[in-house]
């Protein structure tokens, strides 16, 4: 038990050395012409240039919004293991907002134009993932303005031929009829715009943790991999040998245990 704590503290001291690594990216709309909104309404007329995104149904129109971001720092076939989009409200709306986020099933996403249906008709991954938007208050930038984990949607598009590290990703928010709507701050408007934060490994993410070339935080490791550090603290407290082991090789690389964190991440 004695060598299990020692276990326990050597990693939580290595954990507070906080490093940054190329691991996570965190990426705003970058112009104008990357945020669009979709009018059902008037059918398929794409508005761009505007202060705000409307996603959703208002009672009138079903919008539908589409975002890009360029320059996406990701190698092709790279493990994401966390993907949001973060949005500053710019109305205190509730009521229920059922949206669905896809992306755009291409290795390099252009921006949008004024054409009509340049949202809709953009194929689509095949990872969708619904999202049941909560009750916004204004110019809030929280919990409640996050997308759910859209990993799997940016894991798909980086698994396509052609992509490459500092090409551009297009999401789509579906609007649907079936409920109310939300309204954030676009390129153009007084608050932030939408950003995209991506966690990503090379390969497997333990492995690459294991040889030093990826660095993921103390929250995504007890996550991903809670199961096997129980088996690996189990056997070390067990395990005379296997403790000693493990110490000495974090003793030489406290590398191997670092936290990468976002600069805007406020979580």
């Amino acid at each position: 038990m004695r060598r299990f704590l020692i276990l326990l503290c050597l990693i939580d001291l290595f954990m507070t050395s906080v490093a940054h690594a190329d691991s996570a990216i965190n990426i705003s709309v970058g112009q104008s012409s990357d945020d669009a909104v979709e009018i059902y309404a008037i059918p398929g007329t794409v508005s761009l240039g505007g202060t705000s995104l409307p996603v959703g149904y208002d009672g009138l129109n079903i919008y539908s919004a589409g975002l890009r971001f360029d320059g996406l720092n990701i190698p092709p076939g790279a493990n994401v293991v966390d993907a949001y989009i973060q949005f500053e409200s710019r109305l205190s709306l509730s009521g229920a907002a059922l949206v669905t986020i896809a992306g755009q099933l291409t290795a390099d996403a252009p921006t949008f134009t004024a054409t009509d249906y340049d949202i809709s008709t953009r194929s689509q991954t095949a990872a969708q993932i619904p999202w049941d938007i909560p009750a916004w208050a204004a110019d809030e930038q929280g919990l409640a303005e996050r997308s759910p984990d859209i990993a799997s949607i940016v894991e798909e598009i980086v698994a396509l031929p052609g992509w490459a590290t500092g090409n551009a990703m297009v999401f789509v928010l579906d609007g649907t009829a079936a409920g109310n709507y939300r309204q954030a701050y676009a390129f153009d408007g007084a608050g932030s715009p939408p950003y995209l934060y991506v966690i990503w490994c090379y390969n497997d993410c333990l492995e690459d943790i294991l040889r030093g070339d990826e660095f993921l935080n103390i929250q995504d490791i007890f996550t991903l991999f809670l199961g096997r550090w129980i088996l690996i603290f189990m056997g070390a407290a067990l395990a005379g040998t296997v403790t000693r082991t493990l110490i000495s090789v974090l003793w030489r690389r406290p590398q191997l245990v670092r936290i990468v964190r976002s600069d805007n991440d406020d979580e």
